[in-house]
């Protein structure tokens, strides 16, 4: 459902809209002049380089895309897609660089100036990402998520003992078990606040405990799988995370866990819809044994699978920290 607004003026157009998670938004190299403000939901920038493609950054709400061809007219220097299902406030730039233009002359140069820039340091980002790939494929081991799943591992195990001995003695005061962390665990590869803020929302932490009394109620048993998975993968030096796309995937896969075929696992009749990078997200879940090689029926059952989209969505967000990518 799309509404839209005339200006006073009737030189802007405004119009909400939504999409459904894949939906390719804005597509590299395009000309075409609509700003988005991301009202709800997650989208994904990306450029293609070398015939693969780069992350840049992912957007959430209040955020905005596509304001460089808004206000310069440029082609696009990046596709967006949504990650989830996305609403956003499309404001349509056919008048964008002539409402500019009459602005004082020197503030119209200093917009073309900082997006020229901003282009420049588009392109070199992308390189950059695009060498941390490599690197990434060609080494035996993957030392960046080798260290995500080393950190977290601490992180895990660090919080349950100190949680263990503080309930020994009563409530457990998420303020002094944080204050503790912080303490103990010293140099940090990854953020504590950050790693708590996702505990809490996979549900590791209870926070409506926290929210009530200050109190940090955990899950003992969804730690130790979480442990107990990460510590294999270290064994087996499989230190994958899954791309922003593959997560994408079984979010899908997860949402309509209710309907008939899917529960049976047989994914032949499941609406994928046409989402971007469907293929290699495919391939990845493939290689990762959550769909079988041939076909796209399921190997894990769907409560298996919504464990390891909570574990990978943790690991990846702490890789889209350190480089924004996938």
């Amino acid at each position: 459902m799309t509404t839209a607004n005339e200006s006073a003026s009737g030189k802007e157009t405004r119009a909400t809209r939504t999409y459904k998670a894949g939906t390719l938004l804005v597509r590299e190299n395009e000309l075409s002049r609509s700003m988005f403000i991301i009202r709800q939901g997650q989208a994904r920038v990306f450029r293609t380089y070398l015939g693969q493609p780069i992350t840049l950054a992912v957007l959430g709400p209040g955020e905005v895309f596509g304001e460089m061809s808004f206000v310069d007219g440029e082609p696009r220097s990046a596709s967006v897609e949504a990650l989830t299902d996305l609403s956003v406030v499309a404001v349509e730039g056919e008048n964008g660089e002539k409402q500019i233009k009459d602005l004082p002359d020197w503030v119209w140069i200093i917009f073309k100036t900082v997006f020229h820039r901003f282009r420049e340091m588009d392109q070199k980002l992308t390189v950059l990402q695009s060498i941390h790939d490599f690197r990434k494929k060609t080494m035996r081991v993957n030392t960046v998520a080798s260290a995500i799943y080393t950190e977290i591992l601490r992180f895990n195990k660090t919080l349950l003992l100190l949680h263990g001995r503080r309930k020994a003695e009563g409530p457990v005061s998420t303020q002094e078990l944080s204050r503790e962390m912080e303490d103990l665990l010293g140099n940090k590869f990854i953020g504590l606040r950050i790693y708590l803020r996702l505990m809490r929302e996979h549900h590791f932490i209870d926070n409506k405990a926290e929210l009530e009394g200050g109190n940090m109620v955990i899950s003992e048993f969804a730690f130790e799988e979480f442990d107990a998975y990460l510590a294999r993968k270290l064994k087996e030096n499989d230190f994958f995370i899954f791309s922003h796309s593959a997560l994408a995937v079984i979010r899908r896969l997860l949402s309509l866990r209710r309907a008939e075929d899917t529960a049976a696992g047989n994914l032949s009749n499941y609406a994928m819809e046409t989402m971007p990078l469907r293929e290699q997200a495919m391939k990845e879940l493939r290689d990762q044994g959550i769909l079988q090689k041939d076909g796209e029926e399921l190997c894990v059952p769907l409560s298996e699978l919504g464990k390891i989209y909570a574990w990978q969505s943790i690991l990846k967000a702490f890789d889209h920290t350190v480089i924004a990518g996938d």
